[in-house]
């Protein structure tokens, strides 16, 4: 269906990448696969994203360091960082 904006990592402990996000139109539910750089994988139906309380501040240590970050709860899964940016870009604008 086409791209997102292009994301930049917000921190200096990243590499300098260009992430490009795409949405696009399935027919059917694609298997989802987890590899070295993602975490979980999972369907989330987009409206779950306005759920009250879902949208919330977190605290994530990362690297030693606490950072207080905003991030979606979405019942025992957690949203943040590129991705967290990716769905509110994309969700709320």
């Amino acid at each position: 269906m086409g791209a997102l904006d292009d994301l930049y990592p917000r921190t200096s402990l990243l590499p300098p990448v260009v992430v490009r996000p795409f949405v696009f139109a399935l027919t059917r539910r694609a298997a989802l696969v987890p590899s070295d750089e993602v975490q979980r994988a999972f369907w989330l139906p987009l409206g779950r994203l306005s759920d009250p309380g879902v949208r919330r501040e977190v605290t994530v240590t990362v690297r030693g360091g606490a950072h207080t970050l905003p991030a979606y709860l979405v019942d025992d899964d957690l949203i943040w960082g590129m991705t967290e940016r990716i769905l509110t870009r994309s969700w709320i604008s």
